[in-house]
């Protein structure tokens, strides 16, 4: 199955919407694909602390094309 990148990014949002983000936002940036992992999807977003200052470093998130189950890289 093959998702795409609107569905990606609203996957990870959803994931993120369940967590206690403790005032960090996180800002889409884009979705990565790797022939090596063909079954799974890489989302990046860029992190804001509570003050609103870029993080060193985006955070990445896996998401399986088949179960749409997201983890953090």
């Amino acid at each position: 199955m093959s998702l795409s990148e609107a569905e990606v990014k609203s996957l990870v949002e959803e994931f993120l919407f369940k967590q206690d983000l403790r005032g960090f936002r996180y800002e889409f940036v884009k979705v990565n694909f790797d022939d090596k992992y063909p079954n799974e999807y890489g989302a990046v977003f860029n992190v804001y602390s509570p003050e609103n200052s870029l993080i060193d470093g985006p955070a990445v998130f896996i998401v399986d094309k088949n179960s749409k189950e997201v983890h953090v890289l």
